[in-house]
């Protein structure tokens, strides 16, 4: 089993142990901050992370070739201990070749301190790995190896009054539903169940693409998120189709169907819909939808003659704004 952030940080917050403690793992590293030390040496302040959480560690240049990593990276390390200045114990992260340790998937390798919500995370690695097909799970671990959707996927909200208003609404609403399905128990293909469970992690992905600045370049007839679906995803499914095409065509299938509405031809597509509603609703009930809801369409329009605040009803308009 692969070592994880999680199973460090206790040992690296508090080291206890002896300065020539070593640990190696597949981790990502991102440089946040760089500075020179006493001796001239280049080095950096760096986060090192992965779904279950991060922790600071320092990276010198010596050790990585003259220079430091940009942007980003994943890269199989060795963690060991070296004084500073002030001799305190600070882990040191050092470039390793690993021809033993198996790889781990980009879902694994996601950044847990840029998430709003880390502890969704776990929930969507979990995800992946319940899907039965291999062909998915490395479809999966595609969609995600792009760190600027990853990053947008897991920032976003899902909606900007309705429901999942927060950052990381979106990753949450999707996970909701994706489970939901996953939690069905329906005798049917297992093809068709893991494209039903992928439908519904990635029903909202279009939005991903309706966030960016390019959005306003696209097409009249891909003004809706449900029809992007297959625009955001065009490279994985690309993979999947090489990989595996029985694989690839049940997710069409599906996909089709969910944009249609031609439910008779996968039934999950309308589960995907019901739960889409659901998740939605509940989020909506859970925040209230009184007054004093930050996402109730009424709004504060100034106060009545008594002091008490007078209230407008404001519902969602105009094109840019992200339907629920």
């Amino acid at each position: 089993m692969a070592m994880k952030v999680k199973d460090l940080i206790p040992v690296l917050q508090h080291p206890d142990t002896d300065v020539d403690a070593r640990f190696t793992g597949q981790f990502g590293l991102e440089i946040v901050k760089t500075s020179f030390a006493q001796n001239g040496e280049l080095y950096g302040a760096a986060n090192m992370y992965d779904f279950t959480g991060s922790v600071r560690v320092y990276a010198f240049a010596e050790h990585w070739g003259g220079k430091l990593p940009q942007p980003p990276t994943e890269s199989f390390l060795a963690i060991q201990f070296k004084f500073d200045r002030h001799f305190n114990m600070v882990p040191v992260a050092l470039p390793m070749k690993s021809e033993t340790m198996p790889a781990r998937s980009s879902l694994e390798l996601l950044p847990a301190h840029h998430a709003p919500s880390p502890d969704d995370l776990p929930r969507l690695v979990a995800l992946g790995e319940g899907l039965s097909c291999e062909a998915y799970r490395d479809f999966l671990a595609c969609v995600f190896s792009d760190p600027d959707f990853a990053h947008a996927f897991l920032t976003l909200p899902a909606g900007h009054r309705c429901h999942h208003t927060e950052p990381g609404g979106l990753l949450r609403h999707s996970l909701e539903v994706a489970e939901g399905i996953q939690g069905l128990k329906l005798q049917m293909h297992p093809l068709k169940r893991d494209a039903g469970i992928l439908l519904g992690l990635f029903h909202d992905v279009g939005k991903v693409l309706l966030a960016q600045d390019q959005a306003r370049k696209l097409p009249c007839r891909f003004s809706d998120h449900e029809d992007l679906i297959e625009v955001v995803l065009d490279n994985s499914l690309s993979m999947l189709r090489c990989l595996d095409p029985d694989a690839y065509w049940a997710l069409w299938q599906v996909v089709h169907a969910y944009q249609t509405k031609s439910h008779y031809e996968a039934p999950l597509a309308k589960m995907v819909a019901a739960l889409d509603g659901v998740s939605a609703q509940q989020d909506a009930e859970t925040r209230g939808r009184g007054r004093s809801s930050a996402c109730s369409y009424w709004v504060p329009a100034g106060r009545r003659y008594d002091g008490r605040v007078r209230w407008h009803w404001s519902p969602p308009y105009g094109d840019n704004v992200i339907a629920p």
